[in-house]
C-alpha cells in the first residue's frame, strides 16, 4: 500500500487456519511466509489441500523442520552479505 509492504500478523504461524483458507478458496498456488515455528501440521487437513501447489518461504534464522516433515516444499532465505 502506498509503496510499502504491509502484513497483518498474529505473531505466530498457525498453519491450520492457513490450510483451512486454502481448502475453502482452492487457489492454484499458495505461498506461506514463516519463520518455520509452527504447530504440528494436521496431515488430513494438508491432504485436503490437494490441487493447490503449496510452498513456503522460511526466514534465514527459521526452522523448516516441520514443513519438511509434512512434505511442504520450502525455500529458506540466506543471510545477506
Amino acid at each position: 500500500e502506498g509503496g510499502r509492504l504491509l502484513a497483518h500478523t498474529t505473531g505466530g504461524t498457525s498453519l491450520s487456519c492457513v490450510l483451512q483458507h486454502i481448502v475453502k478458496n482452492r487457489p492454484a498456488r499458495a505461498m506461506i511466509v514463516t519463520d518455520g515455528l509452527v504447530e504440528q501440521i494436521d496431515p488430513d487437513l494438508l491432504r485436503s489441500c490437494r490441487g493447490t501447489t503449496l510452498s513456503a518461504l522460511v526466514t534465514r534464522g527459521g526452522s523448516p523442520n516441520l514443513l519438511a516433515q509434512a512434505g511442504i516444499r520450502y525455500t529458506q532465505l540466506e543471510a545477506l552479505p
